[in-house]
């Protein structure tokens, strides 16, 4: 059985995507190099060192007294500080093999979330591994490496997808409440993780990819179809109540930042996306080079991707 498991083009296909961050960034993966620019230099790293100093006293960084006069270190979601895989690397391994791991498990994540999604969407072996590794390797994710919470959150955002797929396709009671937890989980994680831009944008694409899969189904009826979106409503809003303990401290904090009052609406809307840029899609240096502000716009997946 598992030799016939590890002959499958889908066994391949997973064990290639799930090995394929470490190999690529193989002197991270073995602790000789970590990743360390712009926002891991500036933020993550003081942060998370500090995350990894109150972890080793068996405590949480509820408040720095080192950061900015004293600083409610915990509310800044950034941190992770009940991120679960933060407890172990954080605790348990020196600080730039913790930042480097921070990174790695959700690249490969990605991509074999993104496997498993296209799977289900009938798609073949080969056809699911090629947007996997796309997905996984695009230009946002490689771009995002020194933004590691936006990294984090998007690699779980194909996950949400697959479990809300198995969810609605499940036939037995027992399955769909596995799925239903499954996606509270996943939502939760996103929303530990601490990252709200990505956040909202992965649940606003997963709440229309929700009404587009729900209302465009021809074997349910729509009393069933209405009812599978309520329940997935409610499955997110699960999870942001098991995530309640890293909200409610940001969206407090929030209101004492600059962007809690008087923002302009410039501020906000800026690092939109201006529409000249989609030609980054075909050529990621189109318009400038592989430096900040432009990393922000990469969507570059590959040539042969796009021919595909």
């Amino acid at each position: 059985m598992m030799r016939r498991w590890f002959s499958s083009a889908d066994a391949r296909a997973l064990i290639f995507l799930a090995l394929a961050p470490f190999i690529y960034y193989l002197p991270a993966a073995l602790g000789l190099k970590t990743f360390f620019s712009y926002d891991i230099e500036s933020l993550f790293y003081p942060i998370r060192f500090e995350l990894a100093q109150r972890l080793a006293q068996g405590a949480l960084p509820f408040w720095s007294s080192t950061m900015h006069g004293g600083f409610p270190l915990l509310a800044e979601g950034q941190v992770g500080a009940l991120y679960p895989l933060n407890w172990i690397l954080y605790r348990f391994f020196p600080i730039h093999v913790a930042l480097a791991y921070s990174l790695l498990p959700h690249l490969a994540l990605a991509g074999v979330g993104m496997f498993l999604f296209l799977r289900t969407q009938n798609f073949r072996a080969a056809a699911s591994f090629i947007g996997a590794l796309s997905f996984s390797f695009s230009g946002f994710f490689v771009a995002k490496m020194q933004h590691m919470t936006n990294l984090i959150a998007a690699g779980w955002m194909p996950w949400l997808f697959f479990a809300h797929t198995k969810f609605s396709h499940a036939r037995d009671l027992r399955a769909r409440r596995a799925w239903f937890a499954a996606m509270s989980g996943i939502a939760a994680l996103m929303l530990l993780n601490g990252h709200p831009q990505i956040d909202f944008m992965a649940v606003t694409l997963f709440g229309l990819w929700v009404l587009f899969s729900s209302l465009t189904r021809a074997d349910a009826a729509w009393r069933a179809r209405v009812k599978e979106i309520g329940l997935t409503l409610g499955a997110l809003t699960l999870g942001a109540g098991i995530a309640a303990a890293q909200l409610i401290p940001f969206v407090e904090l929030f209101a004492y930042s600059v962007r809690g009052e008087n923002y302009a609406a410039k501020e906000w809307a800026s690092y939109s996306l201006d529409p000249a840029r989609l030609i980054q899609i075909i050529s990621p240096f189109a318009l400038e080079g592989p430096f900040d502000p432009n990393i922000e716009f990469f969507g570059y997946a590959g040539l042969l991707t796009l021919a595909l």
